[in-house]
């Protein structure tokens, strides 16, 4: 007697179980087979994405504009002319430091090595300039190349 009630129970529960889930399936293949009906709480169903639309032109900001040049005029000093010769800006301007702190060197596979160290500033007049980082100071090109080559 258990052993036929518990089956009975069973059916009943895998019947209905069906019969909800053939209902909630109409629903939703009703829904997304109409063109242009929006899907409801009723299909429970995720809302559809609007369609994403590209910007069509990129207007670089000024900062990238500079930046561009100083990258391009650092790796044109003929102390930049090794394999491969990479830039990285570090820092950018403040009001505190009014130069852009950017560092040349070899960009290895895993790693960038440091060749040197520059202060690009922009104001009152562009200007490149060498950071020895060692002894905190900062020299021209012209002068730092003549203190090298003593």
């Amino acid at each position: 007697m258990k052993k036929s009630l518990f089956f009975a129970a069973t059916a009943a529960l895998m019947m209905l179980t069906a019969s909800c889930g053939e209902q909630s399936n109409k629903q939703a293949s009703k829904a997304l087979s109409t063109p242009n009906t929006p899907i409801t709480s009723e299909t429970e169903e995720l809302p559809i994405q609007q369609e994403f639309v590209p910007e069509l032109e990129y207007d670089p900001a000024p900062e990238d504009t500079v930046i561009s040049q100083i990258t391009n005029d650092i790796l044109a000093l003929p102390e930049m002319q090794f394999p491969h010769a990479a830039v990285m800006v570090e820092d950018l301007p403040s009001d505190t430091e009014p130069y852009y702190t950017v560092k040349g060197g070899s960009n290895m596979d895993d790693r960038f090595v440091t060749s040197f160290w520059f202060r690009v500033y922009v104001e009152p007049e562009y200007e490149i300039k060498i950071w020895d980082i060692v002894f905190d100071s900062v020299l021209s090109l012209e002068e730092w190349r003549k203190e090298r080559d003593k």
